[in-house]
């Protein structure tokens, strides 16, 4: 069991059920009474973020959840295909369930995918990734003196913003969560 103590960014638990995942929370204690945990839980199996309170000491199912290395084989419409590296299994998520993260994902390349009971719930990419740009514009010599950016598509059609020296062909370092140009690769 799972106590309202124990709740951290990513714990993943049951409610009635259903499995949630915690994206932010907050302890709040009263002076008077007792306190309680605010929180903001995202529904794995429907994508749905929900604000919550929750009284100190509640309790809550752990839940049947895995973790399994799959690799990425390839997009048919709005599918995207993997394979369990393990027991050569395949699944596809759909466009709605993969999301953002599509802008990451490369033919061949494995990624972590959050199970429960079985069933393939969430993508789990790394905190950033490398790309290789395929298309930006030339720098113009003499702009370097400030820090200039420029757009740069990359390999998987994604367009960020990068310094003004990077070419094409280059590979970056990109962050996941906020799709910003880290560093070269």
């Amino acid at each position: 069991m799972i106590n309202t103590s124990d709740f951290r960014h990513g714990l993943k638990f049951l409610i009635d059920g259903e499995p949630y995942k915690i994206i932010e929370y907050e302890n709040v204690l009263r002076g008077r009474g007792h306190g309680f945990v605010r929180t903001k839980i995202k529904n794995l199996k429907t994508g749905a973020t929900i604000a919550k309170k929750f009284n100190s000491g509640e309790s809550f199912e752990e839940g049947d959840f895995s973790v399994r290395t799959m690799q990425y084989l390839y997009q048919t419409g709005s599918n995207y295909h993997f394979m369990d590296s393990e027991t050569y299994d395949q699944f596809a998520f759909d466009e709605e369930h993969i999301g953002e993260t599509r802008w990451f994902l490369m033919e061949g390349h494995t990624y972590q995918i959050l199970l429960f009971e079985g069933t393939p719930l969430e993508l789990d990419l790394p905190a950033s990734v490398e790309l290789k740009i395929s298309e930006t514009t030339p720098g113009v010599k003499g702009d370097s003196v400030t820090n200039i950016m420029k757009e740069a598509t990359l390999e998987t059609g994604l367009t960020i913003k990068v310094p003004i020296f990077i070419g094409t062909g280059e590979t970056v370092k990109v962050d996941t969560r906020t799709k910003e140009y880290l560093s070269r690769a």
